[in-house]
């Protein structure tokens, strides 16, 4: 691979779009508050050192004013208690989060040349100082990591994730850098960068900090002649936490629309510089990018089970992206680089209940795509792959492979490297066992059969019969429409959660208009009555289906209709077993989160937890004998699965021995009650696989029922 850098025609002063005046009111807003916070800190810990000082002052002073044993033994307690509320500024002063960065390798300027210049160039369009350092992380951010302080703006350091420029051409990953580098290129949006940084501090000391319960105070907890003078310190410091945390919520409130801005304005340059074309592109192919990096990432673990490794993530993560790109019909570039286009996006079908009105840290990609197509900004866009500007690209992902796995999953013996060929064909095989066939154009994909009544085996009068075919009873358009009734339902969820006050939204948009919040129980009434009737719709398709899969059935002989009409039933019935399954799952893992959620109970009090897990894990435990005794679907299950199953329905139904929790035994139940369903969904889908099967076989005698164009079934 060609490592030549040459640059995109850019104007030799491009105009950088100024920031919004919102952007700017917001910053006033945001740094007043944090102003105010610091401020009211400042003054708290000044106030605590003063008492503990004054307690420490006033006990040495009783011990040597009266020089009895009675003053000692009240000076004592002072003076402890005193030194307590002084720990807690001092820990508050230098206590600092260190950012972990365990996951990351130095670039150095001699190995990449074109990389370093290709930066240098950014950030002299963007006016921004150029990166001291550069550091490749896994994943698919790109980061500007500034300096402590506005007065130094030297040392600021640039991580590039290897995720990302597997996913964009050298185009769009010279907007996604430059969109990066904008977040510091003008005086206004630098200090929106530094309040950012205090905001995420703020947050970190008041909420995720130990600083609050500090070493002296938690020794002094243990100890009983101590452990008033520990309350009354920690009661202290929980007071002054309360109103830090009233603070910073309202720091919270403003700095949400001003970090909203700032993604804006960091979009709207790195628009101005790659161009509205490489802009759009590059945020949709983010987006694919980083949900297969994200199924890559969630194979690691299962792959070590199997002492398996890929010896380079990112060849496995591209061999991800073209199976993605094949199955949902998307081309391939020059790069070899899916091609996201609108009518692949417009097929996910959207929440039509939002809440923009309460504010978002990050707009989504929608609003961003708007923003850029508006700017219409015309620029010649590189085609070729990112990676031409790194020097030995396969070794950069062979080394930061090996760090993901030395210090996330680090290996115990030997292991076998899984290429990504291996990788390409355990996809195709799922895809295959879990895809229906095409000719049905995903009518039936992720949802359950409908269930039959009597008039469905009422076979049609050969005229009516005659009218329809594969074309008319499964429309491509059907399939959208249903995918639309089950996102209603989800949408009917969230307009009951905020009719009940489970959703506190003080008003949200529905179906692009903006309601308040009392107006959620009249709109779940419209969106109910047309889920009645896209319910009704769905209904009446489903029977008119399977009435001329059967009528057709019949003209071959009741032997035939009798055969396909027993494979439907057969998914129903399972269905219906799968219907209680989950239900009974979800209630173990309620259960099993309640019991270790549970902090600062004795076992004595931990004991109901324990009998109901039992209770629920005995119903379990039925239902999976159920399962178990049927032989076709128990072998259909991994040998793994099939063991961990048999021992678990062999061993007690009990989770405590002579009081004492047994974890492995709720371990066992707990990866049973994840494994299980799965499985039997994937049972499912090939039952339905077999009636789809003999139903085209009658429409069609003789066609191939290939999955060739479907979506997984499941």
């Amino acid at each position: 691979m060609s490592n030549s850098y040459q640059a995109n025609p850019t104007p030799a002063d491009p105009v950088l779009p100024s920031p919004a005046p919102l952007l700017q009111r917001q910053l006033l807003k945001v740094t007043s508050f944090i102003a105010l916070f610091f401020l009211v800190y400042v003054l708290l810990l000044l106030g605590m050192a003063g008492l503990g000082a004054a307690f420490i002052t006033g006990g040495i002073m009783l011990a040597t004013a009266m020089h009895r044993v009675l003053a000692i033994i009240t000076a004592l307690p002072m003076v402890l208690l005193g030194a307590m509320l002084l720990a807690f500024p001092s820990r508050f002063v230098f206590g600092r989060k260190k950012r972990p960065y365990a996951y990351r390798a130095l670039l150095q300027r001699s190995e990449h040349p074109q990389l370093f210049a290709f930066v240098a160039q950014l950030a002299a369009i963007t006016r921004t100082t150029c990166p001291e350092k550069i550091f490749a992380v896994p994943g698919m951010q790109a980061t500007l990591l500034p300096p402590g302080s506005l007065l130094r703006l030297a040392g600021a350091r640039l991580e590039i994730g290897l995720g990302l420029v597997n996913s964009l051409n050298r185009g769009e990953f010279r907007m996604m850098l430059a969109r990066t580098l904008g977040h510091c290129s003008q005086r206004s949006v630098q200090l929106g960068s530094f309040i950012g940084a205090q905001h995420q501090r703020i947050y970190y000391m008041l909420y995720e900090s130990g600083t609050w319960h500090n070493h002296l105070v938690s020794r002094a907890m243990q100890h009983l002649l101590l452990h008033p003078l520990g309350r009354i310190a920690t009661g202290i410091a929980g007071g002054m936490q309360f109103l830090l945390r009233k603070l910073y919520q309202l720091i919270h409130q403003a700095y949400i629309p001003l970090s909203r801005e700032m993604e804006l304005h960091a979009d709207a340059i790195g628009c101005s510089i790659a161009g509205s074309e490489a802009a759009i592109s590059a945020l949709r192919r983010a987006e694919v990018g980083g949900a297969c990096f994200e199924h890559c990432l969630h194979k690691l673990p299962l792959l070590a089970e199997k002492q398996l490794r890929f010896r380079n993530l990112y060849a496995a993560h591209r061999t991800y992206l073209h199976h993605y790109a094949l199955q949902n019909g998307l081309a391939l570039d020059a790069a070899r680089l899916p091609v996201v286009t609108d009518a692949y996006l417009e097929s996910f079908i959207k929440s039509q209940v939002q809440f923009r009105q309460q504010g978002a840290a990050q707009p989504d990609r929608e609003e961003r795509e708007q923003r850029c197509q508006a700017a219409a900004v015309v620029q010649e866009t590189a085609t070729g792959s990112a990676w031409e500007l790194f020097h030995n690209p396969a070794g950069l992902q062979e080394t930061m492979t090996a760090m993901i796995y030395d210090r996330g999953l680090p290996a115990h013996g030997s292991y076998h490297w899984y290429t990504p060929q291996e990788l390409l064909t355990e996809l195709e095989q799922q895809y295959r066992q879990l895809a229906f066939p095409g000719a049905f154009h995903q009518y039936y994909d992720n949802r359950p059969f409908t269930a039959l009544t009597a008039a469905c085996q009422q076979p049609l009068a050969e005229a009516e019969l005659s009218r329809h075919s594969m074309a008319s009873l499964y429309a491509p358009a059907y399939a959208r429409q249903i995918r639309q009734l089950f996102r209603n339902r989800q949408d009917a969820a969230t307009l009951q959660a905020i009719a009940a006050g489970e959703i506190r939204a003080g008003a949200f948009e529905f179906r692009g208009q903006p309601y308040p919040a009392a107006s959620a129980g009249h709109l779940l009434d419209i969106l109910q009555a047309d889920i009645a009737q896209q319910e009704a719709w769905l209904e009446a398709q489903d029977h008119l289906a399977f009435r001329v899969h059967y009528s057709r059935a019949l003209h071959q002989g009741r032997g035939q209709a009798e055969d396909l009409l027993q494979k439907y039933r057969r998914v129903l019935q399972h269905q219906e077993k799968a219907q209680l399954l989950e239900t009974q799952v979800s209630r173990i893992i309620h259960c099993t989160g309640d019991l270790f959620g549970a902090t600062g109970i004795t076992m004595e009090q931990a004991r109901p937890y324990f009998d109901i897990l039992e209770a629920e894990s005995a119903r379990f435990r039925q239902l999976l004998q159920e399962l178990w005794q049927n032989p076709e679907l128990a072998n259909a299950w991994e040998p793994e699965l099939r063991q961990k199953t048999g021992r678990f329905l062999q061993q007690p139904a009990s989770y405590l021995d002579s009081g004492i929790p047994l974890v492995t035994a709720i371990q066992l139940l707990h990866e049973i009650c994840v494994t299980v369903p799965e499985h039997y969904h994937h049972y499912i889908t090939r039952l339905q696989q077999q009636y789809l099967a003999a139903a085209l076989a009658l429409e069609v005698p003789g066609l191939q029922t290939t999955a060739h164009g479907a979506a997984p079934g499941r």
